[in-house]
């Protein structure tokens, strides 16, 4: 759930942070998380031969959204992408669809915000659509199954994602 995105979270790490005169310090031991991000370095997503790597997830906590954070991490991501040992040459994804029916009901039943226009902030990013696909029965939690519409979406590693 989004509210969860404001909830500290306990900080399991044993890495000290140097403090202002260099010495290390104890981290705090509660945290606020932001946001997180995978990527898969081999990825099957397109049916072409070059080498992809697909985002896996990508949450940036909407508490956060408009203040560039989403962005910066996906033009890094892609920068990682196309480095050794990875060497993507397209970065790959799929996505809740914008034109995705009924999609506020399934957020809903979910406890979640009103869904994000995820393939739009892609499209901005200089992604392109490769395909739809429409999944008639998506399994969503172990009991309930619901109609959804993917967005399968690619983009070259190396091409600017400023705007």
């Amino acid at each position: 759930m989004e509210s969860s995105g404001s909830l500290p979270l306990k900080n399991t790490s044993t890495a000290k942070a140097p403090d202002s005169q260099g010495i290390g310090a104890e981290l705090p031991s509660i945290f606020h998380p932001i946001g997180h991000i995978s990527l898969n370095p081999v990825s099957k997503l397109l049916d072409i031969p070059d080498r992809q790597a697909e985002i896996g997830s990508f949450y940036i906590s909407r508490l956060i959204h408009g203040q560039g954070l989403g962005k910066a991490t996906i033009i890094e991501l892609e920068r990682i992408a196309g480095l050794e040992p990875i060497s993507a040459k397209f970065l790959t994804l799929w996505a809740i669809a914008n034109d995705m029916p009924n999609k506020e009901p399934l957020y809903e039943m979910l406890g979640l915000p009103a869904p994000f226009p995820t393939e739009s902030w892609y499209k901005k990013r200089g992604f392109t659509v490769d395909k739809y696909v429409d999944e008639p029965e998506h399994r969503v939690t172990k009991d309930v199954t619901y109609p959804c519409r993917w967005v399968y979406m690619s983009k070259p590693t190396g091409v600017d994602s400023t705007a």
